[in-house]
């Protein structure tokens, strides 16, 4: 990194150990109003101005970086605080992954592929849990004997609660790479299936192999809580997997209708499907950016599953699409182990070169308008 220039990393609000809400305050909106995108893009904005003042460089340039989630924070707030942010790297954004601007069920089939791959065997053992997993919990006591089964942290009050979870761990999964899937299928595949809870229980035993050892319990920590909310209340992203296509569960026609339910149930909230295509746009986004929009890096690893709803390509001279051919997801800004370090430095040196243009124009154009 070049002298001068300076990192600050920020953590979202109610994400980190200052959380204003435990896990007892996460059952209503009260406590839980000011979570959310908009909020936190606030905060960010507040922190880099006074980190701006504090050290006399108001008129330092600051690019913004986020991968996934952070991705798209990163990228709205270069389209929300352009005063502030004189570019944004997104890493791994998939900032089109909402209302129905792309075909849901892309980046479904894309990870099942994955586990296909990985095994035959274990991925039919997945699709075959979902009505396993339904018809276990319309048993007597259903919920707390599958409470039990997979260790959760607090009992499930629904089935979708432990259905979310395991759609959630399985994208991860493919987002972290092929060594990943294939530790969860091989523990899958090898633990027999026996007794009327067989299939479930080779399905934790898939979980228990995609994370560290030192975890105590799954299914619904106190640090999952946060990003339910979002879920529930901003952050809604539409499922329209099929069962002849993919390894999740069919998505019923009423799904908006269910998920309303649950989120009522859960939080008192109702999901505003549209909302975040109202508030930052994404709709027709190649022609707006053309028109109004600069100096933003979408950065995509075509081995991320998430890459279909990402931006592929270049939008203009300052809007850049940087695809990276064997990478993963957010694989630029956060390497793996195992990461290729002759690629990652060719991209990350792409990825400089281009910021370092918008600086020196920027200070080309800070001098002439002080002139």
């Amino acid at each position: 990194m070049d002298a001068g220039n300076s990192i600050h990393s920020n953590i979202h609000r109610y994400y980190g150990e200052s959380n204003p809400a435990t896990q007892e305050n996460f059952k209503g909106s009260k406590n839980l109003g000011y979570l959310n995108s908009a909020q936190a893009l606030a905060d960010y904005a507040e922190i880099l101005i006074h980190i701006k003042e504090k050290n006399n460089a108001v008129e330092s340039p600051i690019i913004v970086i986020g991968g996934s989630y952070g991705g798209m924070l990163a990228y709205w707030f270069r389209l929300k605080y352009p005063h502030i942010a004189l570019g944004a790297l997104a890493s791994s954004a998939p900032i089109l992954y909402f209302d129905d601007i792309m075909r849901q069920n892309k980046i479904t089939s894309a990870i099942s592929q994955i586990f296909k791959e990985a095994s035959n065997k274990c991925y039919e053992t997945i699709k075959q849990s979902w009505s396993e997993i339904d018809a276990a919990a319309s048993r007597d006591r259903g919920l707390t004997k599958l409470s039990n089964t997979f260790k959760t942290c607090s009992e499930l009050r629904h089935s979708s609660e432990l259905k979310n979870y395991l759609e959630s761990l399985y994208m991860k999964a493919a987002q972290s790479g092929q060594p990943v899937v294939q530790r969860m299928c091989e523990s899958i595949d090898e633990t027999p299936n026996q007794g009327e809870d067989g299939t479930l229980n080779k399905i934790f035993a898939g979980v228990v192999a995609a994370l560290s050892d030192d975890t105590k319990c799954y299914v619904n920590p106190s640090s999952s809580l946060a990003f339910k909310w979002q879920r529930c209340s901003e952050i809604l992203m539409p499922k329209r997997h099929g069962r002849s296509e993919t390894m999740f569960e069919a998505v019923p026609p009423n799904q908006m209708e269910l998920m309303t339910k649950e989120c009522q149930s859960l939080y008192s909230v109702t999901p505003r499907p549209h909302w975040l295509t109202t508030y930052y746009g994404g709709h027709n986004m190649k022609l707006i950016l053309k028109s109004f929009g600069s100096n933003i890096i979408f950065s995509n690893g075509l081995k991320d599953p998430f890459r279909h709803g990402g931006v592929l390509e270049d939008i203009s001279t300052t809007i850049h699409a940087v695809t990276i051919k064997d990478g993963g997801h957010c694989e630029d800004i956060f390497p793996n182990a195992g990461t290729d370090s002759q690629w990652l430095a060719t991209v990350t040196r792409d990825e400089y070169k281009i910021i370092q243009k918008w600086i020196t124009q920027y200070d080309t154009d800070r001098k002439s308008s002080s002139d």
